[in-house]
């Protein structure tokens, strides 16, 4: 960072923080130390970019809140969506005012139709179709649906849950089978690729290279899919599985002891633990680490001694970055869901609706999803 880009920032954070001097004290200092720490894999259009997200975690501190963008135009009512309904996003439709039944929109907006007397489950965007579970009663269904041409299922039964490998090639499912969890590896023609038991208790989590992940209460397992056999993690850790980047790194949280941690994982190698970045500041709920590894975005608490108070979410970038951790609270509260459409852009939901949030430089933006309807994105398969 060049002295003249010091000079930009400490001014305009002066400027900025004059009407509430009680919140701004070493603000500059603050933001503009975070600024030195900032290091992205890819470069980026010029320094502009870096310091958009700099300059906006800042007025999140200080403000408490980030800038919303007005929307175009009035959003129309009800499951009346307009095709498309936002340019690249991937929609379900639960309960479309019509009454013609459940279906999912790719961004384009081509419309997929699923079984009319059932609600949709789970549903996955990969780049030819969607992945999605249906049920009725208690039975569930997994099939593939092409954006054109006929569904193909691949799975039934009770408690049905889903994971794409990072390949889109293979998914793994998982049923309530005799008092127990079946498991069993499809490719998405619907053919058996392998089979095996889990106990009660152990929930599917996801894929790391050829591992299946588990999740239990005192940890993660991971099951591999070629010889069957399974590593457990550390008990005295309590590991919570976060996911697996593009380049297939595997990250995790766990205790460490008195603070929450996020860290790159070996699962093959017992759980060793590589990297890690530990906020005891932040007592979060749930984390979430972007598709390629350059952001930990994190929801929690601002304290446990403030019950009453909304959720808060906050950002970090020190996956890529050196130092002791930091995360700058985003000051967007109330957050009820999110998923990433990309390594830049995060959507997340409050009581006020849809938004979109670009972690690089732009405006927080509504998405048009009407207040009141049933429609909501559709997460995207990230594959290596």
């Amino acid at each position: 960072m060049t002295r003249e880009l010091e000079r930009v920032l400490r001014a305009t954070f002066e400027d900025r923080t004059q009407p509430v001097p009680q919140q701004s004290d070493g603000l500059a200092d603050v933001v503009i130390g975070r600024a030195r720490g900032v290091r992205r894999r890819r470069a980026l259009a010029g320094s502009a970019s870096a310091l958009v997200l700099v300059v906006l975690a800042g007025l999140g501190l200080v403000l408490g809140k980030m800038p919303f963008a007005a929307p175009e135009e009035k959003a129309p009512s009800g499951d009346n969506l307009p095709i498309p309904v936002i340019q690249g996003l991937d929609v379900a439709v639960p309960n479309p005012s019509d009454k013609s039944g459940p279906y999912l929109q790719a961004g384009d907006g081509t419309r997929v139709p699923l079984p009319k007397d059932q609600k949709i489950g789970d549903a996955l965007r990969l780049p030819g179709g969607f992945l999605a579970i249906t049920t009725k009663d208690e039975n569930g269904t997994l099939a593939y649906y092409p954006t054109s041409g006929p569904a193909k299922e691949i799975a039934n039964g009770k408690a049905l849950a889903m994971a794409l490998d990072p390949t889109g090639r293979q998914v793994a499912v998982t049923r309530a089978e005799g008092g127990g969890v079946r498991l069993d590896v499809y490719t998405l023609d619907g053919t058996v690729v392998s089979t095996d038991q889990f106990k009660d208790g152990d929930v599917l989590a996801g894929w790391s290279g050829d591992l299946v992940m588990f999740q239990n209460d005192i940890g993660v397992t991971a099951w591999n899919s070629i010889d069957r056999s399974r590593v457990d993690s550390p008990s005295e850790k309590l590991m919570r599985f976060l996911g697996t980047t593009v380049d297939w790194s595997t990250y995790v949280t766990y205790e460490d002891p008195e603070k929450t941690c996020t860290a790159k994982v070996f699962p093959l190698e017992a759980f060793r633990v590589g990297e890690k970045y530990c906020y005891g500041e932040i007592p979060a709920t749930e984390r979430m680490v972007s598709p390629e590894g350059e952001w930990v975005v994190a929801r929690g608490m601002n304290g446990p001694d403030r019950p009453d108070e909304l959720v808060r979410t906050h950002l970090t970038n020190d996956l890529i970055s050196p130092g002791p951790g930091s995360m700058a609270n985003l000051g967007i509260i109330d957050v009820q869901d999110w998923l990433w459409e990309d390594d830049d852009s995060l959507i997340y939901r409050t009581s006020e609706g849809w938004f979109r949030l670009d972690l690089y430089g732009s405006l927080i933006e509504p998405l048009p999803i009407p207040q009141g309807s049933s429609a909501y994105p559709v997460p995207r398969a990230f594959v290596g």
